[in-house]
């Protein structure tokens, strides 16, 4: 009998612990969009066109195009791009993905590094929004990507 007390007393108390725990977690503001906000700003890129910089921490951005074929026909590329914006982070919300599906597109382009593993080739001719680092050369700019989301099915 004593047994089901103290445990009837510790499953109430866990019970009670759990549920004020639960009620002081603070709720976490929505995500900026990028280029917004905090966000606001020129991103650090490495360009290999200016001195280099032994301490240099590059932002991660996001860059809106069309995925194509690089004239290499070896690589994938965005054309029509916008300039690259602050994304703060690699992860792409939804609130994001919607505000890049109505994003106009712009007319830079970039050599996508390491996005074979998000198969671009299904993505050929989509809308795309890309986040990852961005490196200037004297001949291209490319972007090392970490995130690679379609956001319209083709690029009208």
């Amino acid at each position: 009998m004593k047994r089901r007390i103290v445990l009837v007393t510790a499953c109430v108390i866990c019970v009670g612990l759990v549920a004020e725990s639960t009620a002081q977690e603070p709720r976490r503001a929505p995500a900026p969009l990028p280029g917004t906000g905090p966000l606001v700003g020129e991103p650090v890129i490495l360009d290999l066109t200016k001195p280099k910089n032994p301490t240099i921490v590059l932002d991660t951005v996001e860059v809106i195009g069309c995925v194509s074929q690089a004239p290499d026909n070896k690589r994938w590329a965005l054309t029509k791009a916008t300039k690259p914006l602050k994304s703060g982070t690699s992860a792409t919300t939804v609130e994001a993905l919607k505000a890049a599906e109505t994003k106009p597109l712009g007319t830079d382009s970039y050599v996508l590094i390491g996005a074979d593993g998000w198969k671009p080739a299904n993505s050929s001719g989509a809308k795309v929004a890309v986040r990852g680092m961005v490196i200037k050369d004297t001949s291209e700019s490319r972007v090392n990507v970490v995130s690679f989301n379609k956001v319209a099915d083709s690029c009208q």
